[in-house]
């Protein structure tokens, strides 16, 4: 059995406190194959989730799964009165330090700043603006010309001739990990054979498992905004 305590300062957007029960409807979620969670074989694990009470939670497992940390360090914890919205993106609420303002499909997102939020004096931005711009040669041109402060998945030419200038800084994020499920029951990865020539071939492959991820600031830019 694996048994949480939750922070009792934890507000959905929605001014609701967040409880043991929005873990329990989180679970049932990730659990219910519809959902489509990569995470549900994990979740599938999970005999049952109890509230104790707002702040404590109990997971019993059908057997020790070390891979329960990963299920809680990466699912977020959804508000279970306005799940519904998430599909198409008419509610979402969450806990964080901006509110979902507005969303164009393709588009843009812009948030707004959580006047509730529970750490003090955050979030540092008024406003934080989202444009998907899917042209390099437009996200190069938007950095360099002042209309984006924060350029993300630059060209490698571009990042390169950004590199040399003083008037940008170009930071190196990582990588970006891309994870591959597939579906056991169909053909042809419901064979085991299949299966293993897969990872016998990535195994040959000697490149990185990670593609490599470039973050440009243009002037003025703010370090991680996302605070």
């Amino acid at each position: 059995m694996l048994s949480l305590t939750l922070r009792d300062d934890v507000a959905f957007h929605s001014g609701r406190p967040m409880t043991a029960d929005d873990v329990v409807f989180t679970m049932e979620k990730v659990k219910d194959p519809a959902n489509g969670s990569q995470l549900a074989g994990v979740a599938a694990g999970i005999t049952s989730v109890e509230a104790v009470d707002d702040t404590h939670v109990e997971i019993t497992l059908a057997a020790p799964n070390d891979s329960m940390f990963d299920l809680l360090d990466l699912t977020p914890i959804v508000d279970k009165d306005t799940f519904a919205g998430l599909a198409d993106g008419s509610e979402v609420v969450g806990t964080g330090p901006f509110l979902w303002k507005s969303w164009q499909p393709g588009a843009s997102i812009v948030l707004s700043p959580n006047d509730e939020y529970r750490v003090p004096d955050r979030p540092y931005l008024d406003e934080v603006d989202i444009s998907i711009v899917t042209d390099p040669a437009a996200l190069s041109s938007a950095v360099r010309g002042g209309s984006a402060d924060i350029g993300i998945g630059m060209t490698q030419s571009d990042v390169t001739a950004l590199k040399s200038d003083d008037n940008y800084a170009v930071e190196d994020a990582g990588g970006v990990f891309y994870p591959f499920g597939v579906d056991v029951t169909q053909a042809p990865f419901d064979k085991p054979e299949a299966r293993q020539a897969v990872v016998s071939d990535w195994s040959k492959d000697s490149s990185p498992t990670t593609m490599p991820f470039t973050i440009v600031r243009s002037p003025g830019a703010v370090r991680r905004s996302w605070q």
